[in-house]
């Protein structure tokens, strides 16, 4: 496990003397910073208790996040709330814990495979993520029944979670069927309020016929997308239709969309297709040894 840690701070600009809640909270702030390096360098020599570690870290990113500090830039101007950029990246392998509670499906727990076709788009999303994270732009996957679309989307979510992000994977059925039976996904928090306000989101599998449907139809996906776009929280969409069928099925869900997400065209060969013809021959060899 690795720890980077990248920090630029500003604190107060001018010359401004500060006040003493001011001194406070820079002292605070400060001290988070500090913190910083020391656990990170502790993750290093110590690796046997990199998680207990790694715990520490998340709280005190916690801290620093919710700190907002005054900005007198000059006499006359009134203070000024300014973000703080401080950022701690921790890339870390992933378990069960985090793949449940990702929701993410079984099968691609220990195995996914990233489409060719978008290999390179994606390398690049992923090497600027903090940039896109911070403008909350996410992905709009598109393409034909089988050529990864899915696999290309829990990706990128699972290299999202490693660096200490909240992520959350749901296809667009099963949140219809969760918000119908009423089954939060914490006690006293749906799975569509987790939708709105986890940092980030894939929704898999947008369909026409979704526009039709009572629970979490068009003008909830529109209202969703709406609320995390508002927020800059980065939505992965995955979907077989392309721009002019989204903007007819779903316009409003697809004006946000694209304003929000970059569109990416994933193509090549069925993969369905191709797993079902190698079961097939798994089970002639079967059949061919048994007798």
């Amino acid at each position: 496990m690795t720890a980077v840690l990248w920090k630029h701070v500003r604190v107060f600009r001018g010359s401004q003397e500060l006040g003493e809640a001011e001194r406070a909270e820079a002292a605070q702030h400060l001290k988070h910073v500090r913190s910083f390096s020391t656990l990170a360098v502790s993750m290093v020599k110590t690796p046997e208790k990199s998680e207990e570690i790694r715990k520490q870290l998340e709280v005190s990113f916690d801290c620093v996040k919710s700190l907002r500090f005054r900005d007198r830039q000059s006499p006359d101007s009134a203070p000024d709330l300014h973000w703080q950029d401080v950022v701690f990246t921790l890339r870390r392998s992933l378990g069960k814990d985090d793949f449940v509670r990702m929701n993410l499906p079984a099968e691609f727990w220990n195995k996914y495979d990233v489409p060719e076709s978008i290999k390179e788009p994606l390398r690049k999303y992923i090497d600027q993520f903090e940039s896109f994270y911070r403008d909350g732009v996410g992905l709009y996957l598109y393409g034909g029944v089988g050529v990864g679309k899915t696999s290309a989307a829990i990706a990128v979510a699972q290299v999202v979670r490693s660096l200490a992000h909240p992520v959350l994977f749901v296809t667009v059925s099963d949140l219809r069927e969760m918000t119908r039976n009423r089954i939060d996904f914490d006690e006293g928090l749906t799975f569509l309020d987790r939708c709105k306000r986890v940092d980030f989101l894939v929704l898999d599998n947008v369909r026409e016929e979704d526009a039709k449907e009572m629970y979490i139809g068009a003008l909830a996906l529109e209202d969703l997308i709406r609320h995390r776009a508002a927020a800059k929280r980065p939505t992965v969409v995955t979907s077989r239709m392309c721009f002019n069928e989204l903007d007819n099925a779903l316009p409003g869900f697809g004006t946000i969309a694209h304003a929000s997400c970059v569109f990416l065209e994933v193509t090549g060969r069925n993969r369905r297709s191709t797993k079902q013809a190698e079961l097939k021959t798994r089970l002639n060899s079967v059949v061919k040894k048994g007798m």
